[in-house]
């Protein structure tokens, strides 16, 4: 279990016992009772290290130099996640990005308790270099042809950066994408919050935002699916 924990630790960045409980054990009702107990001792040993999520989203954990240590001996490559995030006067302060972190592992842990392999962000960026665009996360069952490329909408994009999304989606769906990890994506999920707000605020229909950058750019259906996410 220690192994096991902080290798999709190590695969994440971060995780909450939340996500985590339901990759160790998933469609256990238990699962999130069970990883706390789990993440108590290894924070106990030091073998992972907590930080307070802003806006009372729980904790994150991040392995530790001593976690990491250990997953070497496994024989597992693995680096500390004690450089996540920044410290300002000795305070932690959470990646901008991690909301959006967030979602993509709560998507992506949904999936892995229907049956599906998953990689997230992070090792994908670390074992696809060359891409230009990755995606937020890939899931695929071994037993049928579906290759599912996760797409997180949470920041307001526009312009270049949401015509690279509308392209993306394009792509897959004609099913033209180049391989992610020797496997060519399918199909598209595309994650949002549900009553999002802008740094404005005002309120973010990721759906017909998404919607129209895509019928700009498509040259033919597209089709994917749509994943609505609450904090």
């Amino acid at each position: 279990n220690d192994v096991a924990s902080l290798t999709f630790n190590n695969r994440f960045g971060w995780l909450r016992t939340a996500e985590l409980g339901r990759l160790m054990w998933p469609n256990d009702p238990y699962s999130r009772t069970r990883a706390d107990r789990l993440a108590k001792g290894l924070l106990e040993r030091q073998l992972v290290l907590a930080r307070a999520l802003p806006d009372g989203a729980g904790r994150a954990f991040v392995l530790s130099l001593r976690g990491a240590g250990l997953l070497e001996v496994a024989k597992i490559t693995a680096r500390s996640g004690k450089d996540i995030g920044a410290s300002n006067q000795g305070r932690w302060q959470a990646p901008l990005s991690w909301q959006h972190d967030l979602i993509a592992a709560g998507v992506l842990a949904n999936l892995f308790e229907l049956g599906y392999q998953i990689m997230a962000e992070r090792e994908l960026r670390q074992s696809n270099p060359d891409l230009t665009k990755i995606p937020d996360g890939l899931a695929w069952r071994a037993e049928t042809d579906e290759v599912i490329w996760l797409e997180v909408e949470h920041a307001r994009k526009t312009g270049p950066a949401m015509r690279s999304l509308a392209d993306a989606i394009c792509v897959v769906s004609d099913g033209q994408c180049k391989l992610v990890n020797q496997r060519r994506p399918t199909h598209v999920y595309v994650a949002y919050m549900k009553d999002a707000a802008d740094e404005r605020p005002y309120r973010l229909d990721h759906r017909q935002r998404v919607s129209s950058a895509v019928a700009l750019v498509a040259k033919s259906d597209v089709k994917l699916t749509w994943a609505e996410c609450a904090m």
